[in-house]
């Protein structure tokens, strides 16, 4: 059944151990943004005030983007488990499909690609941190993360303790230049506190990379004399 049928209906799905939420409304116009809270159906307003949105999740509307779009489509149709959890395996790779088309590969998201590496090798190049493997930035800001692999190779980047990439979810995957540089930006959203881990890997160097994001607590406000 594909979303521009189901007519009005709220689909929230939530995933805790994977890509993050995906929220969206579906009627005659299409997937819409949700409107209910993260992570939930729709519940009664009252008169309280509402929580500071740096400490929620972040809800997502279900065709915001390609990446987003494979998400939904696995939780609709129970058929890619990969795409919600880092916790089950992957596709294996396939080289020549990823050669005759890249974009392909890059629409989808998979949180386990991190996983999947090349075997060490005389030719295969091990994949490293270019820049700060460690950093630490303000609730809601956002931070730089770049490693350095084979030329035009495909990298993941999945975050383990919540924040999102500008898929606005918690996995990306990134074409590396020619020169086999490749970065995303890491955005302290919703729900991320503390210590956040962030693992990167690619299929065409050997070898996993951690970056470290401590987001720092808010600072108090100034007392006025």
């Amino acid at each position: 059944m594909s979303p521009a049928k189901i007519s009005g209906f709220l689909i929230a799905i939530v995933v805790v151990v994977g890509i993050g939420v995906v929220a969206y409304r579906s009627g005659s116009g299409g997937p819409k943004a949700a409107d209910a809270p993260t992570g939930s159906l729709a519940q009664p307003t009252n008169s309280q005030a509402q929580p500071d949105p740096l400490s929620q999740a972040p809800t997502v509307a279900g065709d915001a983007n390609a990446n987003v779009r494979s998400v939904a489509e696995a939780a609709r149709t129970h058929s890619h488990p990969e795409r919600l959890t880092p916790l089950i395996a992957p596709k294996p790779f396939n080289a020549a499909a990823f050669a005759a088309n890249p974009q392909a590969y890059l629409d989808v998201v998979e949180p386990g690609r991190v996983f999947q590496s090349a075997a060490p090798g005389p030719q295969v190049p091990v994949l490293r941190v270019k820049g700060l493997g460690s950093q630490e930035i303000a609730p809601g800001a956002t931070c730089p993360l770049t490693v350095i692999t084979a030329p035009n190779a495909p990298v993941t980047f999945t975050t383990l303790d919540l924040g999102t990439f500008p898929n606005q979810l918690t996995s990306i995957t990134v074409l590396a230049d020619a020169t086999g540089e490749a970065s995303t930006t890491y955005s302290a959203s919703g729900g991320a506190i503390a210590d956040v881990q962030v693992m990167a890997g690619s299929p065409l160097a050997s070898g996993q990379v951690k970056f470290q994001v401590f987001i720092a607590p808010p600072r108090p406000a100034a007392v006025k004399r």
